[in-house]
């Protein structure tokens, strides 16, 4: 260990090597997202600046090439994450008409951008594939929004994040047509006779199918094949071999896309979205956020390294050019959208102006263009330029949108549509906690989370039940959960202390919290995590010894039930019932007598 750092310390500093290259990216990283979040800006802008200075400006890393193989892998895994957070059911329940906005705007909006694409001087090939990077927008700024004006279970928050989820979905489309897209620009570029034209066609056509069958191959292996193998492994009882088997699964339909010619980004989204759909997705989400949050940072350094300083210095009239035209162009056509499938002028202004920026698809999707030549190295640096100045702008123009929003009252909505999901009977675009009835509705009875579902905890679960609470389980046991499910019980697979499973069983809005599991750790790790999320929540946890219980009282909890007292009482009170009925229950007093 000591030879190997010796040997680091004393390498040539100019051949950057994986280490020093590395911390110089991550440690850059830090401090200049440290201070975007100080001046409360979004810290992907950070990680991209932060990518830029290390290398074209200060040049401590000359080298992206040093890094390639850790930022493919890191962006490989990225895609995995992202198709893993998918909400897949609010695609199943009732989105249809946020569903339809969020498809129909995005393919306007890459038609109606081709056209600007050839005004700044790019190829067709090329300004169809900077339509579809620049129709994605960016989720992580989208929920920061949302999350600071309480927006999230309003109609613009629906709304948005309906949009988002097909943004995502349509990336994935985005990824598996780049290939193509290049052959298309290669053919524009080199074309000497149409035999030639013929063939190129006949050879994108052949390379398509091949890859369209393969990724029917991946979607049914992950539909029939994946939660079977997940279910064995979680029987294990080990929550670290699900997430290893997780991460063995997306680089394998990584390699697999890989092999049919698709992207092998497009093959781990769609790996994570597959799992998305299995009783898993809670616990590896919280599992992977750690991942996810280290790998972040070195992708979009990584995307920094690559900005071209020259280029940036020769094109800033465009970068200003493209970055007000994508604001423009896309809040336009995203509200217009919006109004003419029914939804009010208001929500219709909020959501274009919400959804303005590119995003974190945007830069995954210029970095296959560039790779794979549809773009040039000077083109790809312009347009992270653009995305970088639209993460910065798009969050100053949410007063502005909600003062325009307000003067938009005034429109009608769409006349061809009567009645619209997208409406709501007075408009309000402000966030509203469900728990409080609105216009004489009835309050929804209090969510009771069950930690555990042994006997203590279907016996306290059927109790309350019959009370009239809506109960939420959290189970490790894959068996039960299954068996459970089965049976249209609210129960989902995870660790407790995930904090992610408790925020999908619903800790924030629950009334109570009964902790069954006799893992006292992991019960008062729990406490503590529920009653920062909720510190009205009532907390109940199963103590094994009185020390136990003080412990659990520290960390939050109302009430511990201890397990030798319950014992003692429940066991002296069988023992003295037995013994009566033997006859036995008086002997004490009768040889008084």
């Amino acid at each position: 260990m000591t030879h190997s750092l010796a040997t680091l310390a004393s390498a040539d500093a100019t051949s950057a090597p994986l280490a020093i290259s590395l911390l110089a990216l991550t440690a850059t990283a830090a401090l200049v997202a440290t201070l975007f979040r100080r001046l409360k800006l979004e810290a992907i802008p950070g990680f991209l600046l932060a990518g830029f200075l290390v290398g074209p400006v200060l040049g401590i890393v000359r080298d992206a090439d040093s890094i390639e193989q850790i930022t493919h892998l890191a962006t490989i895994l990225l895609m995995f994450g992202i198709g893993l957070q998918l909400e897949v059911e609010a695609i199943r329940r009732g989105m249809l008409p946020i569903l339809a906005v969020g498809a129909v705007s995005t393919i306007v909006f890459i038609a109606g951008s081709t056209p600007i694409g050839l005004a700044f001087d790019a190829s067709l090939p090329q300004a169809v594939a900077i339509g579809l990077a620049f129709a994605m927008s960016s989720t992580a700024l989208l929920l920061r929004i949302l999350q600071e004006r309480r927006e999230i279970k309003a109609m613009i928050g629906r709304l948005c994040i309906g949009i988002s989820i097909v943004q995502d979905l349509l990336s994935v489309v985005a990824l598996a047509l780049l290939p193509a897209i290049a052959q298309w620009a290669q053919a524009d570029a080199d074309v000497e006779n149409t035999v030639k034209s013929t063939t190129t066609l006949l050879d994108i056509l052949r390379s398509g199918g091949i890859g369209v069958g393969g990724i029917t191959v991946l979607i049914l292996a992950g539909r029939y094949v994946l939660p079977r193998a997940m279910h064995l492994v979680a029987r294990t009882g080990s929550t670290e071999l699900v997430l290893v088997f997780s991460a063995a699964t997306a680089l394998a339909a990584a390699i697999g896309a890989a092999a049919v010619g698709v992207s092998p980004e497009m093959g781990a989204f769609l790996a994570g979205f597959m799992l998305a759909t299995t009783p898993y997705k809670q616990q590896l989400t919280g599992q992977f956020a750690p991942i996810r949050d280290l790998l972040m940072p070195i992708f979009f350094t990584a995307v920094g390294l690559k900005v071209e300083l020259a280029a940036l210095s020769s094109g800033w009239g465009q970068i200003i050019l493209g970055t007000i035209a994508l604001l423009t162009v896309k809040s336009m056509l995203i509200g217009l959208s919006a109004w003419v499938l029914g939804a009010s002028a208001s929500l219709a202004v909020l959501a274009g102006l919400y959804l303005s920026q590119a995003g974190e698809f945007s830069l995954v999707v210029l970095s296959q263009a560039a790779d794979q030549g549809i773009i040039t190295s000077e083109g790809q640096a312009r347009l992270i330029a653009i995305v970088i100045l639209t993460l910065i702008i798009s969050p100053m123009l949410v007063g502005p949108a909600h003062r325009l929003a307000h003067q938009a009252q005034k429109i009608r909505p769409a006349p061809w549509i009567r009645r619209s999901s997208l409406r709501e009977s007075r408009d309000r675009t402000r966030g509203q906690n469900e728990a409080e009835p609105t216009n004489g509705e009835i309050a929804p009875a209090p969510l009771a989370l069950i930690a555990g579902f042994g006997p203590v905890g279907r016996d306290v679960a059927e109790k309350l039940r019959t009370l009239g609470w809506r109960i939420s389980i959290i189970e490790l046991n894959p068996s039960t959960v299954h068996r459970q499910t089965e049976l249209g019980r609210s129960i989902m697979y995870g660790d407790v202390t995930n904090p992610e499973v408790l925020h999908a069983a619903g800790v924030g809005k629950a009334a109570a919290f009964i902790i069954t599991i006799p893992d006292h750790d992991s019960a008062i790790a729990a406490t503590r995590m529920a009653r920062a999320a909720n510190p009205s929540l009532y907390i109940a946890v199963r103590a094994p010894f009185l020390s136990y219980a003080i412990q659990a009282r520290e960390a939050g909890a109302d009430d511990a039930t201890i397990e030798e007292v319950a014992t003692a009482t429940i066991m002296s009170r069988d023992v003295v019932h037995a013994l009566g009925k033997r006859g036995l229950g008086r002997m004490r007093e009768e040889s008084r007598n």
